[in-house]
């Protein structure tokens, strides 16, 4: 009873790693068959995928609903920067490919 305890107790914390030492003291002292062990280190993994799977559904959706109450002007100031920053971005690369086929030219044997 105990073991259990300290077994949700860490599992509810995530404190995985103290939770697979005791799963394996468990298992080395005979109260506990590897498989069980393993069975339940796979459920309480599966469960907290499952947890940061909603975690996350529900952060986008915060997320979305904030930009969606972003007033129109704002999303606008926002498009624009962003469009500048890509331009910025494409010219840079432009001028290091111009500056790559120039060395280049500058490296051919005569």
């Amino acid at each position: 009873m105990k073991n259990a305890i300290k077994l949700a107790v860490y599992a509810g914390v995530g404190l995985y790693d103290k939770m697979k030492e005791e799963i394996d003291e468990l298992v080395k002292r005979g109260e506990l068959k590897r498989h069980e062990g393993e069975a339940l280190i796979e459920t309480v993994e599966q469960r907290e995928r499952g947890r940061m799977r909603e975690l996350t559904d529900s952060m986008e959706d915060k997320l979305r609903r904030a930009v969606d109450r972003l007033p129109p002007a704002a999303l606008k100031r926002q498009m624009s920067q962003m469009e500048e920053h890509l331009a910025d971005l494409e010219n840079r690369v432009q001028r290091l490919e111009v500056s790559d086929l120039a060395e280049a030219e500058d490296l051919k044997p005569v």
